[in-house]
């Protein structure tokens, strides 16, 4: 997918004036020209309030871009999540630092919602690339917006994807296999 095409579909998502610049470039303080929510989470340890100081910074760059009527802020505990999933279309998670699990990934699978996140860590163990999401390079905000724009474009594709990957999340990230999993992995042999 051309650049440009990424550019005019998030644009015309956004109802962006065509000389005004819509593509984010790294991470989600970039990202939010198409995001809609942006959740606060309420179980993040934030010892140096650098959370306080990201929030500000994003709602800085919000109203810097004119993009106040695109995005809000929606406070939800954990048990929101599914309703905040189920009204995505796509989950963008274009995490910078390094990702040991991705249980964000996960959660939106199992919503049977097509994932876009950043390679980072485990990732790669929860996203196939290509098959229930799009994996792309950290930082990339290239990659990240013409995945995004591909799936906007093409609603198939997106569910599709969305539902390979709840098939994997049941399969995989259930309960009773996860406890099979570690038993098997941690047992101690006599």
């Amino acid at each position: 997918m051309r650049r440009r095409f990424a550019s005019q579909i998030i644009r015309d998502q956004c109802g962006c004036a065509k000389d005004r610049l819509c593509r984010p470039r790294s991470g989600a303080d970039k990202f939010c020209v198409i995001l809609y929510f942006l959740t606060d989470t309420q179980r993040i340890v934030d010892w140096h309030g650098e959370l306080v100081d990201y929030r500000i910074m994003i709602q800085q760059l919000i109203m810097q871009l004119g993009l106040h009527d695109f995005v809000r802020f929606e406070q939800a505990s954990y048990c929101d999540m599914p309703r905040l999933y189920e009204t995505a279309d796509i989950v963008v998670y274009p995490t910078v630092g390094d990702e040991p699990y991705g249980l964000v990934p996960v959660e939106a699978m199992s919503c049977s919602r097509p994932i876009v996140a950043s390679d980072s860590g485990g990732i790669r163990e929860t996203v196939i690339n290509g098959i229930t999401g799009f994996i792309v390079p950290k930082r990339d905000a290239e990659a990240l917006a013409n995945c995004v724009a591909e799936l906007i474009a093409n609603p198939g594709l997106a569910r599709r994807l969305g539902s390979a990957g709840r098939q994997r999340a049941q399969a995989i990230y259930n309960a009773e296999r996860y406890v099979s999993d570690l038993m098997e992995r941690f047992a101690v042999r006599a």
